[in-house]
């Protein structure tokens, strides 16, 4: 997937002359990407940058610094954390900010398109090529391409890649001249690069050149602070999107929210947030209105048999730590979930 995200005076100038937001157009086998608008205001996962603990604002911090050097930089994180996010934030912060601002999905565009998609195409280069095309690097020249998923990228590709991050030169499928392009490269991925370097399915030159800056997105597992202001934040997003006053937590359904592991982090606590705003009939969401997903759900899951035979002292410790891991070491958090005061926790972590 890829989309041109263009800044709110380019959107009205765009306007004026009668061109249509979100139209996309298809030829062929050519892929040409959606326009999609750009709200001001950065957003993680769609419910807002939201500085709720330290080592977030800390982060924020160093983002900011990182936008105002024009150079590669590479954000990493688990799924759902916000790192297209973090990477329109660096754009915003940035002096690229009037300039387009160009998002790449790396694992949805398909192998054989995907070199088209990045530097375009010479008309006849391929089936389907009935004109020619150019490619994103073009199309956002002073602005910057956020190139998501990056370690999905084609091993066939990454030398042209690692071209252009050197000289800023690159060619269109099926022509020889060599084009420049002034753009910066923000890279995402989920994925541990070093790792795939060893396995041999990612270039270990490309991938220093992708790192010369790095920003590291944390889970949500491991940010519970954050939960109150990013819940209330992506609550009032939803009721803007219904027409609605915006509904409160509990305080049951905070706690409730505040020990759950996230495995799927923003997205899956947006998720969560959605269903029950849907389903819960009065001006409030309490726990009972909170449903989660299966496979990312905090429940364990216990094979039947598995306790027998062993001594309740035994399955008591399991429990303890296992509630512990998933507070983030919490001890507050772990008593009320287990429904223990604080100190019994810490009388019986001695013992352990």
């Amino acid at each position: 997937m890829t989309s041109v995200i263009h800044t709110p005076h380019q959107e009205s100038r765009r306007r004026r002359r009668g061109e249509f937001v979100g139209a996309a157009e298809h030829e062929a086998a050519v892929v040409e990407p959606c326009e999609v608008e750009f709200e001001r205001a950065p957003q993680l996962g769609g419910g807002g940058l939201v500085a709720g603990s330290a080592a977030f604002r800390r982060l924020l911090e160093q983002a900011r610094k990182v936008a105002q050097y024009d150079l590669t930089t590479l954000i990493t994180g688990e799924s759902g954390t916000g790192k297209t996010t973090l990477a329109r934030f660096l754009h915003e912060q940035s002096g690229r900010r009037s300039q387009p601002l160009v998002v790449v999905n790396c694992a949805t565009l398909p192998r054989d398109l995907l070199e088209s998609e990045l530097f375009g195409h010479a008309k006849g280069a391929f089936t389907g090529a009935v004109a020619e095309r150019a490619g994103r690097v073009e199309t956002c020249d002073g602005g910057t391409l956020v190139l998501d998923e990056v370690g999905d990228l084609p091993l066939e590709l990454q030398p042209k890649l690692l071209m252009f991050l050197q000289d800023q030169t690159y060619y269109r499928v099926g022509c020889d001249r060599p084009r420049q392009a002034n753009v910066r490269i923000v890279a995402a991925t989920n994925q541990p690069l070093l790792e795939l370097c060893r396995q041999q399915r990612f270039r270990e030159d490309l991938f220093y050149r992708l790192s010369v800056l790095r920003l590291d997105m944390p889970a949500l597992r491991d940010q519970p602070g954050m939960i109150p202001e990013l819940a209330e934040a992506i609550l009032g997003r939803i009721a803007r999107r219904l027409g609605q006053p915006p509904k409160q937590l509990t305080e049951d359904a905070l706690q409730r929210l505040q020990v759950e592991p996230w495995h799927g982090n923003v997205r899956e606590l947006e998720n969560v947030l959605e269903r029950a705003v849907v389903f819960s009939e009065s001006a409030t969401v309490d726990r009972d209105s909170l449903h989660f997903d299966s496979v990312a759900g905090s429940g364990a899951v216990t094979t039947s048999g598995a306790l027998a035979g062993r001594t309740l002292a035994d399955i008591e410790n399991q429990a303890l730590r296992e509630t512990l891991e998933v507070c983030g070491g919490n001890r507050a958090m772990a008593a009320q979930m287990l429904g223990i005061s604080e100190r019994s926790v810490y009388n019986k972590l001695k013992r352990i």
